[in-house]
């Protein structure tokens, strides 16, 4: 096995062995990868949320339903930024109406 391979399966297992959500997105906010728990959490199946935008998809409204725009998403905009950033929103959009406190870091 290549290494590159080998460490996609090491990161793969190390995700999945988490209890804890996890997702990354990619500078534009595309999902680009999501662990089992996170999709647990929010609802959704991986095969839903890749390459979707994240912010479009589980955190465009406030808890009381108005809009919440991209350009003041602190998660949205800790993208770029390439320093860890704890960023705690709700974040109340999910097939199941649950909540969960969401960290960009």
């Amino acid at each position: 096995m290549n290494a590159p391979g080998l460490w996609n399966d090491r990161l793969q297992l190390m995700l999945e062995s988490t209890g804890d959500g996890i997702f990354g997105v990619d500078n534009a906010g595309l999902r680009t990868f999501v662990n089992r728990a996170a999709c647990e959490m929010l609802g959704w199946r991986a095969e839903q949320v890749l390459g979707s935008n994240m912010h479009g998809l589980i955190h465009h409204s406030h808890g009381d339903g108005s809009h919440y725009p991209e350009s003041d998403c602190p998660i949205f905009n800790a993208v770029p930024v390439p320093v860890p950033v704890p960023v705690p929103v709700p974040v109340p959009d999910s097939p199941s109406s649950s909540t969960a406190a969401a960290a960009c870091e």
